[in-house]
């Protein structure tokens, strides 16, 4: 006798409606916070500063995503039990619709450092008050609305602030 066991995530939504492939990218960014201060990096080839960031894996867990991207990009360590999230951002891009999910370590150990050169060129800790003007819009807005708190907010949408 043998047993088969379909280890694949089913790709639906709470109401049984399956996926549509492609629909929405989801990408994990991770605020990091050291006494009033917030760790940034910068990516290859310009662009304003970022919170470190990768896109969420098929069958990865937000929260563990989260901790992968701290060990991954800038050899932090936390686990998952002590990543909190602190926001959600549906943003629109020029490549199209994105959900943002962002979250902060309650603990981290280790000293930050640029662990892949292909991907950042600079690693800095600025304080909340005194941003840089080149931050990404988006995370500006996620840093931003995590201050206030707000836990959820919309970037780049072409109707954004116009009565619907």
């Amino acid at each position: 006798m043998s047993v088969s066991v379909t280890t694949a995530f089913p790709r639906t939504t709470a109401s049984t409606r399956p996926i549509e492939t492609g629909s929405h990218r989801v990408g994990v960014h991770v605020l990091a916070r050291w006494d009033s201060r917030f760790l940034f990096v910068r990516p290859v080839g310009g662009g304003g500063w970022v919170l470190p960031a990768d896109a969420l894996g098929p069958t990865e867990p937000a929260s563990r995503a989260a901790c992968r991207i701290l060990r991954e990009q800038v050899g932090l360590d936390v686990v998952a039990a002590r990543m909190w999230p602190i926001g959600t951002q549906h943003n629109w891009t020029a490549a199209g619709s994105r959900i943002d999910l962002y979250f902060t370590p309650g603990v981290f150990h280790g000293i930050p450092v640029i662990m892949s050169r292909v991907c950042y060129e600079d690693l800095r800790w600025f304080d909340q008050d005194q941003l840089p003007q080149d931050v990404a819009a988006d995370v500006r807005a996620a840093v931003e609305a995590f201050r206030k708190p707000e836990s959820y907010g919309e970037t780049g949408w072409p109707y954004q602030g116009r009565p619907v």
